[in-house]
């Protein structure tokens, strides 16, 4: 759970500063550690990449990624058409 940016309380001693500073690295910290997996989750290569994968793994992922070109293309094509339309 994310500490709170502003923190209302009012510090009478320096070990009161020292016990928010030492919390705030913590939870900088455990922050910076959730970043980095998610970082790594997002990048993380496709299963099709790796050498151990199936035959017919790849040959899904291939034509999934050729039908979404197709797609984008598709829908390229209609939207240039639809917007040239417009012009005249």
């Amino acid at each position: 759970m994310p500490t709170p940016l502003i923190d209302q309380t009012s510090y009478n001693t320096l070990q009161d500063i020292s016990n928010r500073k030492q919390a705030l690295r913590e939870a900088i910290k455990d922050d910076e550690s959730r970043i980095q997996e998610k970082w790594q989750q997002l990048f993380k290569a496709p299963a099709m990449f790796s050498n151990n994968a199936p035959a017919s793994k790849r040959i899904v992922s291939v034509l999934s990624n050729g039908w979404k070109l197709v797609d984008g293309f598709i829908l390229g094509w209609k939207l240039y058409h639809r917007f040239k339309a417009k012009k005249r």
